[in-house]
């Protein structure tokens, strides 16, 4: 999946051309912080071989685990790769194969070709039987000389020597050519060697050929890599800029991607951004090139890379110098600013210090005078709230006490009537014609029909308070319960239990009784149950 992402975003930068070079080069110093992880994944994949290695039964199976751990190995440690190389050579032995023994020992070759062990290389080459090998063996073989002697012709340009090289990496190139099937993918890789290597061929046929079978989609990250460095190189050598940095870069992040650490990318890139002025680029680069070359321990590159390393560190150190006088110059100028600045301070403070005693005063006024006026509007709405709900109640109060009198004087009549009649005995039953407890009950209902004109949403609101099943309901007459009465009472300003207790014809004791059982049951602190209870808003007309 990462590698389709890897991909996938490779192929957006190199369709987006205009700033494609600056885009690639962010995506490289980007998987250069991520170097780390990729080589701890690829120690995650040693660790699963070893293990194998360890519990493998059969020298069969133990020299294939070899093999694999070498090619884990191959081009990203030299010590670790020559040793599995050289186990290679022994489960070979063991099992008497000779096709084993080749192909185990072509693995060593490699192993001093990427080490920069020419030498040695050649001495295991001489080694090499060919006729032993099947027709992919020998397809390796050939393109591990061709590499052979290509990296001696670079490293030796006296003659006759780089000729000689030259002519031996192209015979080993059509060697391979003659048993790779024509337009495969192996043949296009070999012929492109072939052509870069060959002295006679202009840089620009060359750079056709490798834009031709160089493709930033190729699952092969190993062998993009490889056809990148040498294409971006190409056009290095051509002064074409753009072209060289992209493909460099993107050489250099297939090889962090894939584990590598012997590769060339990463030094040719710093040399490309010398040259072209970028000295923290170069330097960046260089330097990450140098920690891969010492990891892997591969010889020739040290050597590469330390003939350039002094030179990029000169340059970016000169770089430094100067931006540190820079800073130097600028750092002068501040203390000087600085200087100014506290002087100015100082006058400011002398005068502020005047105006702020005054400010002081005049401000400590103000939250006085502030706070008198918050006070005044508070007490102003408790006295608006109040004074509406006195007008209501006293409203309802004489439609109560009229209604109250008008029975009283019925009574009174008939007792009147009853004695001038001499009728003493139907006296006793006029009692019976004033309820005393509906006359209580006519009270609750007035003060419950007041209290809901006056608080409309206080039930909802009341609800809020207490858990779903907690919750109180109005019968279909809207008559409120004792509980609600109490609270409303409250909310009225009536905080007193013994007035509460007296409205409602209960003892003090029934009432705080109630008031402790409803706050328990509440959502809410019961020290601040009242206090959400006057939160609680009337309406307004």
């Amino acid at each position: 999946m990462r590698m389709f992402l890897f991909l996938l975003l490779v192929q957006f930068v190199s369709t987006a051309s205009a700033s494609r070079t600056d885009s690639i080069l962010t995506i490289l110093d980007s998987e250069l912080g991520k170097k780390m992880e990729y080589r701890m994944e690829k120690e995650k994949q040693i660790s699963t071989l070893k293990q194998s290695l360890f519990v493998a039964s059969s020298v069969y199976e133990q020299y294939f685990i070899c093999d694999k751990l070498y090619n884990e190995y191959s081009s990203y440690q030299f010590d670790s790769a020559y040793v599995y190389a050289q186990k290679s050579i022994e489960k070979a032995e063991l099992l008497k194969n000779d096709e084993l023994m080749e192909s185990a020992k072509s693995n060593l070759l490699f192993c001093f070709i990427s080490a920069g062990l020419f030498k040695d290389a050649i001495d295991v080459m001489q080694e090499i039987n060919t006729s032993r090998m099947s027709i992919r063996q020998k397809q390796i073989f050939y393109d591990q000389m061709s590499r052979l002697y290509s990296e001696l012709a670079r490293e030796n340009m006296k003659e006759p020597y780089h000729r000689k090289y030259v002519n031996l990496c192209q015979a080993y190139c059509d060697s391979a050519l003659l048993i790779l099937p024509e337009g495969s993918y192996e043949y296009n890789n070999v012929l492109a060697l072939k052509t870069y290597t060959n002295p006679d061929i202009p840089s620009e046929k060359k750079i056709a050929f490798y834009e031709r079978i160089t493709d930033p989609k190729d699952r092969n990250l190993h062998q993009l890599a490889i056809n990148s460095s040498i294409l971006g190189a190409l056009y290095m050598g051509d002064r074409n800029s753009e072209p060289a940095l992209y493909n460099l870069a993107l050489s250099a992040i297939s090889d962090i991607r894939l584990g590598i650490t012997e590769t060339a990318s990463k030094t040719t890139l710093a040399i490309w951004c010398y040259e072209l002025g970028n000295i923290e680029k170069a330097s960046k680069y260089i330097h990450a090139s140098l920690e891969d070359a010492n990891f892997y321990n591969a010889r020739h590159r040290k050597v590469d890379i330390n003939a350039v390393l002094p030179i990029i560190d000169k340059e970016n150190m000169e770089i430094v110098a100067r931006q540190n006088n820079k800073l130097i110059i600028l750092l002068v100028l501040v203390c000087i600013f600085a200087t100014l600045l506290s002087v100015c301070l100082w006058f400011y403070y002398k005068i502020n210090k005047k105006l702020g005693k005054k400010e002081k005063i005049i401000r400590e006024q103000f939250n006085q005078l502030q706070t008198v006026s918050d006070q005044l509007n508070t007490a102003y709405e408790n006295l608006k709230e109040a004074d509406a709900i006195k007008d209501q109640y006293i409203l309802e109060s004489l439609y109560s006490k009229s209604d109250y009198y008008n029975k009283i004087e019925s009574i009174l009549k008939k007792i009147d009537h009853k004695l001038s009649v001499r009728q003493y005995d139907s006296i006793k039953g006029l009692h019976t014609e004033f309820d005393l407890k509906r006359e209580r009950e006519n009270m609750f209902q007035s003060f419950d029909k007041t209290f809901l004109m006056l608080f409309p949403d206080f039930v909802r609101e009341y609800n809020k308070l207490f858990p779903e099943d907690k919750q109180v309901e109005l019968d279909e007459e809207n008559a409120l319960t004792l509980e609600l009465r109490i609270f409303a009472l409250i909310r009225l300003g009536i905080t007193n239990s013994e007035k509460v207790s007296q409205f409602l014809n209960l003892s003090v004791n029934t009432i705080y009784a109630y008031k402790t059982r409803i706050k328990a049951k509440s959502l809410v602190p019961k020290e601040e149950f009242e206090y959400y209870i006057m939160r609680i808003k009337r309406a307004y007309n």
